[in-house]
């Protein structure tokens, strides 16, 4: 499934691990029921992103 592919992407594809954030984001407020279990039953990815996700700009500063 593209989601869960883009929120694998780090360094300089952030942005679309970022984009998919926010799509997960809408399709829980929004979205049928079935997407909410789809995201609980992955709840691993997304708290591998919440301790491991880090992005270091080209000055080598973490901007987490």
């Amino acid at each position: 499934n593209a989601i869960w592919q883009r929120l694998q992407e780090q360094d300089e594809n952030w942005r679309l691990c970022y984009k998919a954030l926010l799509l997960c984001d809408y399709l829980i407020r929004q979205g049928p029921m079935r997407c909410v279990d789809e995201f609980c039953r992955n709840i691993t990815v997304f708290e591998r992103l919440r301790d491991d996700f880090a992005y270091k700009d080209q000055d080598g500063r973490d901007q987490v």
